[in-house]
């Protein structure tokens, strides 16, 4: 992805070397809180309510990946391109709409899966973490366009 800038010359460079440090400082932040949050539940469960739960994380990740499948940076195109701008807010809200029921489904699912490693409450949500990464990437598409990629990833 290119970034571009209204300076020229030297200070381009340093405006994409800082984003791209940016970009890469928030992907470590956000890897290092996970990965301390799944040491802290790793040290409270069992090695077998530790596996399944894990499993059934990264599980809701690829629902809700599969679930966005690239509308959020279809979205990022429109709005940089300045089409949609003002339907951005009721795309948002339309699509996680109808990405709700899916999530819901899935989370259902895997409360019945786990019901026997961990509680129905913990698995619905964990399983909804399939809704909030499609909602939290389309509203990273409006952030990436009107403010900064650097920010989006923070």
């Amino acid at each position: 992805m290119t970034i571009r800038s209204r300076t020229s010359g030297r200070g381009r460079k340093f405006f994409t070397l800082d984003s791209t440090l940016s970009n890469v400082l928030a992907l470590a932040a956000g890897q290092g809180v996970m990965g301390l949050a799944f040491i802290l539940i790793a040290r409270r469960l069992g090695p077998e309510e530790f596996g399944s739960l894990a499993a059934a994380y990264a599980l809701a990740l690829v629902v809700g990946g599969l679930l966005d499948f690239g509308s959020s940076q279809k979205m990022t195109r429109d709005l940089a391109q300045g089409l949609f701008r003002a339907e951005f807010t009721a795309w948002l809200v339309k699509r996680t709409a109808i990405q709700l029921p899916a999530a819901l489904l899935f989370s259902a699912g895997l409360a019945l899966a786990l019901q026997s490693r961990q509680s129905p409450a913990v698995a619905i949500c964990v399983g909804l973490q399939a809704l909030t990464f499609p909602l939290s990437a389309g509203a990273g598409a409006a952030v990436r366009v009107f403010r900064s990629p650097a920010l989006a990833a923070w």
